[in-house]
């Protein structure tokens, strides 16, 4: 008999994942989303988060420690490739 790992994946009604364990726990990271599916939040069991504001063409992203960078997308090609304009 071989050693199962599991891993449990929840979604919202978007098809949005809201929720990821860690291997062979219940514990886990869980993401929020706005009204247009973009990523809000990241928030992990220790109760450490990264959050995303989204201001056309612009995303800052917070991190865990509160260290914000401001990214700007290329209107050049709409797969919503970024570069950072800030740290």
């Amino acid at each position: 008999m071989g050693i199962f790992i599991t891993r449990t994946l929840r979604y919202d009604v978007n098809s949005n994942k809201i929720f990821e364990s860690y291997p062979s726990s219940e514990s886990g990271v869980s993401y929020a989303y706005d009204i247009l599916k973009q990523i809000t939040e990241i928030q992990h069991p220790d109760g450490a988060h990264r959050t995303y504001v989204y201001d056309s063409p612009e995303v800052t992203e917070t991190d865990e420690r509160g260290n914000s960078t401001v990214y700007r997308k290329r209107s050049i090609n709409p797969t919503y490739l970024f570069r950072a304009v800030s740290a």
